[in-house]
């Protein structure tokens, strides 16, 4: 057991006793104690205490300052006023830049490398979303009239009001949060000042699918619309560029490229870059374009006369076309938009091989049109969503151009695959042409490119045959790099999945097309495709096992394919133009 202590007494009648003096200070101090910053008793004893013991003089040199009186009340005010005064010129700086994005949203893009317009849009914020639908959930009243004034104005929309939609998957939880805000598929302001909306497009309780959009339809004049001499003025600091040269360098692209990589809509485009129908085309996309078109006619002189330009001269344009669409790399994260993937991807189908480069920035491009394809929700399906068709078939080519980027240049620089088939389920799109989606130009003269796809949307033509089995054959492909070239996989030699692609390479060939079997059996690109994919399948079993009848049988046949396959390659290249070659995206022509 613990001893306790005994308790002290204390005598409460001596501690009233006592006084407690308090804490004396002087007034003044002499200026010894001053210096050495020591008490000083100079009130008491003169000299001081101090002075007396280190026999000294105790004197004061100076007189003692008085603290001047307080002027905090005065700068509080002053801060405040200029604090007034900074918000006035936020505020009123904010109304010319919404004032200018509006003119620039109206007339188009201009030929600016970055694009204000867009470059100063507000994002699709969820959770100040949020915040703003349940601030404003008892003005009931004022949503329903803008609810219904929006929806008269839907069908005016153009097409930029499709280009930026956001994709928020069930993972993220999004759908637990609220269920009033997207209710009755209302558009909903960003915030009261905005003129941009928001509005839900599926119809997915988990998913969401939001379009930003403006309440601002562009009207177009209903009289004679001719071919815009200003088509040529986002080309403006392009040495020698005339519109002669740029409608040559977009009908060579639409020629030699669009027909195997459809990620444009043909007459939509031709409508915005002849006509300005309804507004100019986005100037990074046209830029691409014309970049392509000329380092496809750069190597053939046979292209000289149509264009009255050397080799040199289409060399320079074309690396200054390419400098102004790359302009577009270093926006592009605030940009999302079905403009800016296109751009990317024809920057990384036609990359270009600069001095201390690494061969790999198509790599990165590509990835970087990957990642905002994704953020687009073009890896969903989209047939049921509210968005016309010729939008949703838009998006399936290219979300279906980016997946074929993704396979060809994984499998040219020997890397990973980025999009795998079971985490997308968009439908193939159709081999038809498609429409504008907007009124088609009133005009006396149609340039050649829009007759011929009209004409082919009209007659139901297959024009695009050549991409759906490019699709399908990088489908497979995806299969075999998968199985044979991951990093898990790449020491297995698995006759059953050898077996299996050889079946399903058979089976593709055989549902070809008749036209596009002429292809193959011919020099086609279809065909490059085809033999570059066997060569990769049978690559793997080339090597024997030592011992293995089996194995040494296997190989013996591999080789022998793959030595076909690289022969009628060369053969078909060596056949080719120079115009065909320079046609074909890098990583296939690698």
């Amino acid at each position: 057991m613990i001893p306790i202590a005994p308790s002290l007494h204390y005598d409460s009648s001596r501690m009233s006793d006592i006084v407690r003096k308090k804490r004396t200070r002087a007034k003044r101090s002499c200026e010894m104690c001053r210096k050495k910053k020591t008490k000083c008793d100079v009130d008491t004893n003169q000299p001081c205490t101090k002075c007396m013991l280190v026999n000294v003089e105790c004197h004061f040199v100076s007189e003692q300052k008085k603290r001047a009186p307080s002027t905090r009340g005065v700068d509080v005010e002053l801060l405040e006023n200029r604090l007034k005064r900074m918000e006035n010129m936020i505020e009123k700086i904010s109304k010319d830049k919404t004032a200018a994005t509006d003119s620039d949203e109206e007339t188009g893009s201009t030929g600016s490398p970055v694009n204000s317009s867009l470059d100063d849009e507000p994002n699709i914020n969820i959770p100040r979303l949020m915040d703003n639908a349940i601030n404003n959930k008892d003005e009931g009243h004022d949503d329903d009239e803008d609810y219904c004034h929006l929806q008269e104005q839907l069908k005016g929309l153009t097409i930029k009001d499709y280009q930026r939609t956001r994709y928020v998957g069930p993972s993220s939880g999004f759908h637990y949060l609220s269920s009033e805000i997207f209710s009755n598929d209302k558009k909903r302001r960003l915030s009261k000042e905005s003129p941009w909306f928001i509005q839900k497009l599926n119809s997915d309780d988990e998913e969401f699918v939001l379009m930003k959009t403006r309440d601002l339809p562009v009207t177009r004049s209903s009289e004679s619309a001719e071919l815009t001499p200003k088509r040529c003025e986002v080309f403006a600091d392009i040495p020698s560029m005339t519109n002669e040269l740029a409608d040559f360098l977009v009908h060579v692209y639409f020629t030699r490229v669009h027909t195997f990589f459809p990620l444009i809509n043909k007459i939509q485009f031709l409508e915005q870059y002849y006509f300005h129908n309804p507004t100019p085309p986005d100037s990074y996309l046209l830029w691409a374009i014309t970049s392509i078109g000329a380092k496809i006619c750069a190597p053939d002189a046979s292209h000289m006369e149509i264009c009255n330009f050397s080799i040199e001269q289409l060399e320079k344009i074309h690396r200054a076309l390419r400098s102004k669409a790359e302009t577009l790399l270093a926006t592009a994260y605030k940009r999302s938009m079905i403009s800016t993937v296109q751009t990317l991807i024809l920057l990384s189908m036609q990359s270009e091989l600069y001095e201390n480069d690494e061969n790999v920035s198509q790599w990165f491009i590509a990835g970087s049109a990957i990642r905002m394809a994704q953020d687009l929700g073009l890896h969903c399906d989209c047939s049921s969503w509210k968005i016309p068709e010729t939008e949703k078939e838009l998006r399936k080519r290219i979300w279906y151009t980016v997946y074929l980027m993704d396979k060809w240049v994984a499998a040219e620089l020997g890397r990973s695959v980025t999009i795998l088939d079971h985490e997308f389920d968009v439908g193939l799109p159709h081999p038809y042409e498609i429409s504008s989606g907007t009124p088609n130009h009133n005009s006396e003269y149609t340039p050649i490119l829009i007759l011929e796809a009209e004409a082919a949307q009209k007659q139901h033509t297959p024009v695009y045959s050549c991409f759906l089995h490019i699709v399908t054959l990088s489908q497979i492909m995806c299969q075999l790099l998968v199985g044979f070239y991951s990093p898990r996989t790449k020491n297995r030699r698995n006759v059953e999945l050898l077996t299996v692609l050889e079946q399903s390479l058979s089976n593709w060939k055989r549902h070809l097309a008749s036209e596009l079997l002429i292809q193959l059996k011919n020099n086609g690109v279809i065909n490059i495709l085809y033999k570059g994919v066997l060569i990769l399948l049978h690559r793997r079993f080339l090597t024997p096992d030592e011992g293995s009848t089996e194995s040494i049988k296997q190989a013996a046949r591999s080789l022998k394919i793959s030595r076909e396959a690289a022969t009628s390659i060369i053969d078909i290249m060596q056949s080719m133009t120079n115009f065909t070659f320079s046609s074909l995206p890098w990583n296939i022509a690698m």
